[in-house]
């Protein structure tokens, strides 16, 4: 199986020295902090540098949460949890269990509404406090030492776990309202077992296994195997909030499964053994503690995993096994190098060739070659069927416009699945029924799906892109309103955890995903200015760009060309004057990136704004981008076209005294660096610069060139 290339991360890891072995680790509830807990009591630390926040001396700490509000911190030590305020770090409830001190508290978990923090202990209970009062109001009983305890999403129940049993409870008047005979897996020494809740759903680790139960019913949903465990190992799992894979870990591994296929998406291999690991709330860092005293978080944005020289990552591509040279250039558009390299592993493979004639078949499809796919999709069906086989021939079928013959092919994938894979499939099914040209029942499909699966993610960004289609459609035939309201529904809510996935559809479909969101908001621009309503399409623009400033490189020469064209014709065509000064800095911006500032300036002569402010905005974004020489030619331009001597009154003659005199400066300190070094002529050139600046010829700097 080949696998897709994977970003790098945009900033190495932090890493941290506790001093002493880390037990567990969680992040607050705005992801700002990361708190650990360790054999001396809790720490808290600053996510985006590491540094050290608040220190508290407790004993041994096994567990932690931070409740959904942020207000409150709580710790399992032994005999008893604590609890802090998350602002002050001031500790504010001692819940003591009446049982002896070595019991310890293996589990804490708040309820939603911070009302309620459940704890479990050794001593084969788990307590349910009342924070408002710091009183017990439940206690919830097991035969064996609990290992964990977790409140359900809504607040209603309560689920909590030994190595027998894992139980649910109702959380109001603490009776029992289910028993799962099979429970969680402890590790050795620790004490530390996984739980988590998602959805109605609860994950387990058990006898070498990912085991998923409902937690109405408590029937299994399903298991898979991970791996077998040895004696000494330490396993932790660890859900991301959109629950769409899950994080094992065990020893110096971190393992990633898709929690709808329950496949393996890939792995990073720690450089330290672990013992903790925690996603952030918005999923962009993962945190990793172990019994080193070293912490290490790593930033995850815009990436499933991260790569780097310690870390390796294999990720798969549901149903399409490709060789990498034919997969390159398939997924760069090279079709006939893709159709060419196929071909060479048809030849090479004999009657193993199933799977890559049916990925012919997709490429020759995509070339439009209907018939030749056909023949190679029906060819890989006879020596072999399967899922990509039948999708290939669906695709070829619908493009040849026999769309409910195609749409009948589709449905026999599901003959050839296995049950965890119907979901996705539902998901490419409503995609290719999209391509039949059935746009409404395709965007229904997708609708059904977010409000069932767990991959909900990916199917906002398939929705986005339909949404994105018909608003273009409606653009096409000049109705602006109804594009408008389609680019607005269009919010892919734009996570690519699961790339592996969207990217076997890009493949299937041809649809790009790439800077999706930011194309939206381009249509939307466009549309809301085709519509007459310029206002708001220049308020969409400084959105757009307020943004994605720090996400996207806005030296791509596709975005700044579009931003540079579109605030050129918005500020032609209207009176700007309520986001004229923003918008001329976001032209600036995008324009003085590939142009001069000489063409630049030709290219504003139909610009409503005074000529003045586009003089300004020009000439402060040279400054700003270290470009002090153009910066100066710019402003010796200006005055000279606007006629403005060194005797004018108003703000604008204030601006362009004050700006003279920071230019005249800056250019002295570029003479006087260039001299140090013995840069002679570059010191004169800056030295006589500033002089053009300052029509009282300031004397030191006179002196310094005179010098030279």
């Amino acid at each position: 199986m080949t696998t897709p290339s994977t970003m790098k991360e945009r900033s190495p890891p932090i890493e941290i020295d506790v001093g002493s072995e880390i037990w567990t680790v969680t992040f607050t509830t705005n992801g700002e902090h990361l708190v650990s807990g360790d054999i001396g009591g809790v720490q808290v630390w600053r996510t985006e540098d590491g540094k050290q926040m608040a220190k508290t001396e407790t004993g041994i700490v096994r567990c932690l949460a931070v409740s959904k509000d942020g207000r409150w911190i709580a710790a399992g030590a032994r005999g008893r949890a604590i609890v802090w305020d998350a602002k002050t770090y001031q500790q504010v409830f001692t819940l003591d269990y009446d049982l002896h001190y070595w019991h310890d508290i293996n589990g804490v978990d708040f309820s939603p509404d911070a009302s309620r923090l459940v704890a479990a202990s050794e001593n084969r209970t788990a307590i349910v406090w009342d924070l408002a009062t710091g009183k017990q109001v439940q206690t919830l009983r097991h035969q064996n030492p609990v290992r964990a305890a977790k409140y359900s999403s809504q607040g209603d129940r309560i689920a909590t776990a030994t190595h027998e049993s894992v139980r649910v409870w109702d959380s109001n008047d603490g009776h029992l309202l289910v028993d799962i005979k099979g429970g969680v897996t402890p590790s050795y020494k620790y004490n530390i077992a996984g739980l988590l809740w998602f959805n109605n759903h609860l994950f387990v680790i058990s006898d070498s296994k990912i085991k998923e139960f409902d937690a109405s019913s408590g029937l299994s949903v399903s298991e898979w195997l991970i791996h077998h465990n040895e004696p000494f190992e330490i396993p932790r799992i660890a859900l991301p909030q959109h629950g769409e894979f899950i994080a094992y870990a065990t020893n110096r591994t971190i393992s990633f499964w898709d929690t709808s296929t329950r496949t393996q998406l890939g792995l990073i291999e720690h450089p330290r053994d672990i013992l903790s690991i925690a996603f952030s709330p918005d999923d962009r860092f993962l945190a990793i503690g172990g019994p080193n005293g070293k912490i290490t978080i790593k930033n995850l944005k815009d990436d499933l995993l991260p790569t780097s020289s310690t870390d390796r990552i294999v990720s798969q591509v549901p149903f399409i096994d490709i060789t990498d040279t034919a997969l390159d250039s398939w997924k760069k558009d090279r079709l006939k190098e893709a159709e060419t390299s196929l071909a060479e592993t048809i030849t090479n493979s004999g009657n193993q060739s199933h799977s890559a004639l049916a990925n012919r078949a997709l490429v020759r499809a995509h070339m439009r070659h209907w018939d030749l796919a056909i023949d190679d999709a029906e060819k890989s069906i006879e020596i072999r069927p399967s899922i990509v086989g039948y999708i290939a021939k669906s695709v070829a079928l619908i493009g040849k416009g026999k769309k409910e013959e195609g749409c009948r092919v589709f449905d026999l994938v599901f003959r050839h699945c296995h049950s965890n894979e119907v979901d996705f499939l539902l998901l490419i099914k409503a995609v290719v029924v999209f391509m039949a040209g059935e746009h409404v029942d395709a965007v229904s499909r997708v609708g059904d799906l977010i409000a069932t699966v767990h991959f909900k993610s990916i199917c906002y960004v398939i929705q986005a892109y339909m949404y994105l289609r018909l608003g273009n459609e409606r653009m096409e035939n000049s109705d602006y309103v109804g594009a408008i309201r389609l680019f607005e529904r269009a919010r892919p809510r734009m996570r690519y955890d699961l790339a592996h996935r969207l990217f076997t559809i890009s493949l299937i479909s041809r649809w790009k995903f790439d800077d999706l969101d930011i194309t939206i908001r381009q249509h939307l621009c466009e549309a809301l200015y085709a519509a007459g309503r310029t206002t708001d399409a220049g308020e969409s623009l400084l959105k757009l760009v307020n943004t994605f400033e720090e996400d996207v490189d806005f030296c791509q020469p596709n975005i700044t060309e579009w931003v540079s064209d579109f605030t050129q014709r918005y500020l032609s065509a209207s009176d700007v004057t309520q986001h004229g000064n923003s918008l001329l800095r976001e032209w600036a911006k995008a324009t003085l990136a590939s142009r001069s500032w000489n063409d630049a300036l030709v290219a504003t002569i139909g610009f409503t704004t005074p000529r003045f402010a586009t003089y300004r905005v020009v000439c402060e974004h040279l400054d700003t981008t270290d470009r002090i020489v153009e910066a100066t030619d710019c402003f010796h331009q200006m005055v000279s076209e606007l006629s403005m001597d060194a005797h004018a009154h108003g703000e604008q003659a204030k601006w362009a005294h004050d700006f003279r005199l920071h230019c005249t400066a800056k250019l002295a300190h570029l003479g006087d660096t260039a001299a140090d070094v013995q840069q002679h002529d570059k010191a004169i050139a800056r030295y006589s610069i500033a002089l053009s600046l300052d029509p009282l010829a300031r004397n030191d700097i006179f002196i310094k060139r005179s010098k030279m």
